[in-house]
């Protein structure tokens, strides 16, 4: 299962003020779009997954189960966000998320990142890399590392 944030208080405090201050230089919260890509057997986990980036300030959407990389890239639009962050741990998954890549990329809108949690072995992850994917992280990375590395993505 996904490390629901079980740090010390300051680690916690530290991702939160840097949610505040994306917050006050892009006037909004990061906004995350978390999905299973429609592996239903994965759902509490993609929940405490979104419920971890909640709580160290992101706005999360939770997309609804059994959705195409088509329909998220939609919801993501839609939404405004500026991650989705997809959970998948093989390769027939990678193929939907090369998907939702490419349907962004279709829509003009590569300002969306996409990050996946996975346990793939290394080769597969660099493959993700390679397609367009921002990061990979383990299933046991915990929110504040994950979160930190993707607002500094986003603010490169």
């Amino acid at each position: 299962m996904f490390n629901n944030e079980t740090e010390n208080s300051n680690t916690l405090k530290k991702v939160q003020q840097l949610t505040d201050t994306f917050a006050k230089l892009e006037g909004r919260r990061p906004r995350i779009l978390v999905t299973d890509m429609g592996k239903p057997n994965l759902e509490p986990n993609t929940k405490a997954l979104a419920a971890g980036y909640a709580d160290v300030g992101f706005d999360v959407d939770i997309a609804p189960l059994f959705q195409t990389p088509q329909e998220i890239a939609k919801q993501a639009i839609e939404n405004d966000a500026h991650v989705v962050c997809a959970t998948s741990f093989t390769m027939e998954n990678s193929k939907d998320i090369v998907q939702l890549i490419e349907t962004l990329k279709n829509y003009t809108r590569n300002d969306i990142l996409v990050m996946v949690y996975s346990n793939m072995p290394t080769e597969s992850q660099q493959r993700l890399l390679n397609v367009g994917v921002e990061a990979v992280m383990h299933p046991n990375t915990k929110t504040s590392d994950a979160a930190t590395k993707i607002l500094a993505i986003l603010t490169n």
